[in-house]
């Protein structure tokens, strides 16, 4: 792992930043966010670099085909790879395809991310967590950066963490069991309503995000906090997991409440999720 000097820090950073805030972008626009990504990329050698190596003796059609989850009949799903330099050098090339119009972006989510069963944006939004997340993720801490916390905890260390602490949640409620255990209505309703949930909370946390980034007066420390904080939620989002979502929200409010320009955000999500237990049964 290397030293960044300010400069190169704070491009990767950018980086950082605008891989983050796609999580808020509404679809019709996601091919030009994506492509910023590729441009704020494009302005750090030290990323740039990175991707080269990864490149190296990847082979685009092999990784993209055991990617794909499929059976005899139809296409189930997307897994990126589990090395650091393959998740890379795949998003990567999926961007650049993206960008480049070789592929197409909703047909591609529409395959891969169970688009004939949810939203075109909810499926965007699973495809945010599966691909540029983790893309985002391996690159930084190839460069050595790593977003701080006071315990210098991973994103990873962090949900099994808060794992743990949602096994105390026994009282009964709908929040102690999976969504797919409390949406199972004949007629598809409170799934719908489940799915549509966590797509909302999903906008409301991407604009914490690009916020937080917005404002320079909030400590970096408190800011990547807030940011592992969303990135761990996403995932239990992305598991359609209330257990694990119960405890994250709790620390998640424990850190905004404090911060003036994300106070009015913070409600929105305190109230959103309040919403939607009182319809549940």
């Amino acid at each position: 792992m290397q030293n960044l000097s300010v400069k190169e820090e704070g491009q990767v950073r950018e980086f950082y930043d605008c891989c983050a805030g796609i999580a808020s972008a509404k679809f019709i626009i996601a091919e030009v966010k994506l492509g910023q990504i590729l441009k704020t990329l494009a302005v750090s050698s030290e990323l740039v670099n990175a991707v080269s190596e990864s490149l190296k003796d990847f082979s685009f059609d092999l990784e993209l085909n055991k990617a794909v989850v499929k059976n005899q009949m139809r296409t189930l799903g997307f897994r990126m790879p589990f090395e650091s330099e393959k998740i890379v050098a795949l998003a990567f090339s999926l961007l650049s395809e993206f960008e480049s119009k070789r592929m197409d972006l909703h047909k591609f989510i529409f395959d891969h991310f169970d688009g004939e069963n949810i939203s075109v944006s909810m499926s965007f939004a699973k495809f945010v967590q599966a691909v540029v997340l983790p893309f985002r993720d391996e690159l930084c801490a190839m460069v050595g950066f790593v977003p701080k916390t006071k315990e210098n905890f991973s994103r990873e260390q962090i949900m099994i963490n808060e794992i743990e602490k949602a096994d105390q949640f026994n009282n009964g409620e709908a929040g102690d069991c999976s969504c797919n255990d409390c949406a199972a209505g004949d007629d598809g309703e409170e799934l719908d309503y489940v799915q549509t949930f966590f797509y909302e909370l999903a906008v409301l946390l991407g604009e914490v995000i690009e916020t937080i980034n917005q404002d320079r007066r909030i400590k970096d420390d408190r800011r990547d906090e807030i940011q592992i904080t969303v990135d761990a939620i996403m995932q239990a989002c992305q598991l359609e997991n209330l257990k694990i979502l119960n405890a994250l929200l709790i620390s998640l409010n424990s850190l905004m409440r404090k911060v003036r320009s994300v106070k009015w955000l913070n409600s929105e999500v305190q109230n959103r999720v309040a919403e939607f237990y009182s319809f549940l049964p």
